[in-house]
């Protein structure tokens, strides 16, 4: 776990490669955010009684001392479907908050590196995190890129890796203030003529973040798609209006499009299931429902 001094080399070290930090959300949870001032652990959330979208780790995260942990990740995680990959979009939101390195150096008093997810059964953060910047460097491809590797070359260099690298950070305030926050990325889902991003610009705009707001500008601009992604954001959308189907039942529904089948197919065969249920069911409990109506 890195505390001062080193935390400083840590922001050096991404800064360098011209990384940044990242974190995923539903849209309730953006709201959430935005009346807090910043991107809070879910403990702080719980205790402002502020809404936020139920996880399947919940009470896990607490037996294991994270849920006063701010988290955030190393890369964008809802780049690959949007890219054509065969996963789904981030599990955790359609909304992607890109963040400034920077935001480490403020009131950040420890920060974990792990290669093993916080919810995980027997969980040690301590144990779990990697011990030094070295080890830091050989999650990125080279010297100088801010890429990083996938999760099959990490299992070459850690071979206890059972996920991509996840960070969680102890912050006395509970929160990351929202001004590290360069741009929201939204995925281009629309709930009938708006779009995603029209709702998130809207609340940026009611809590003073707009061009005209009292607070730190942020600026949303839509997710990028290739045009087969762009049409499966929909189909999915439209599926997830009424209920949380199992992939199975998907991947037999004649109704379907053929590219959609194709998709439900890949996941599947490459056993991400578990994956896309929960994809389903937060983002139905945490952006469809509060913005179907």
């Amino acid at each position: 776990v890195f505390t001062a001094n080193p935390i400083e080399k840590l922001v050096e070290l991404l800064r360098r490669r011209g990384a940044t930090l990242w974190h995923a959300c539903q849209f309730q949870d953006f709201v959430s955010y935005l009346e807090i001032g910043g991107i809070p652990s879910r403990e702080l959330l719980e205790q402002r009684g502020q809404e936020f979208t139920p996880f399947d780790t919940d009470s896990r995260d607490k037996e294991n001392g994270v849920w006063d942990k701010v988290f955030i990740n190393l890369a964008d995680f809802g780049d690959g479907f949007a890219k054509d990959s065969k996963c789904t979009p981030n599990a955790f939101g359609p909304i992607a908050l890109e963040v400034a390195p920077g935001a480490l150096l403020d009131g950040v008093t420890d920060v974990a590196i792990c290669l093993r997810s916080a919810g995980a059964l027997g969980f040690c953060r301590d144990k779990a995190a990697l011990g030094s910047l070295k080890e830091v460097e050989l999650l990125f491809y080279d010297e100088l890129s801010p890429d990083l590797r996938f999760a099959k070359d990490l299992k070459e260099i850690f071979p206890s890796a059972a996920m991509q690298p996840e960070v969680s950070c102890t912050i006395p305030a509970g929160f990351i203030p929202m001004r590290y926050v360069d741009e929201v990325h939204v995925d281009p889902y629309k709930f009938g003529k708006k779009s995603l991003l029209f709702h998130v610009e809207e609340q940026i705009d009611e809590h003073g973040y707009g061009d005209h707001g009292d607070q730190d500008h942020l600026r949303a601009t839509e997710r990028w798609a290739k045009g087969g992604r762009r049409r499966l954001y929909k189909e999915l959308l439209d599926v997830l209006l009424t209920d949380v189907p199992s992939l199975s039942e998907l991947m037999t529904d004649s109704s379907r499009s053929p590219l959609f089948l194709e998709w439900c197919r890949d996941i599947g065969e490459s056993g991400l299931g578990w994956q896309f249920r929960r994809y389903a069911k937060y983002l139905r409990a945490g952006t469809i429902l509060p913005l179907k109506d």
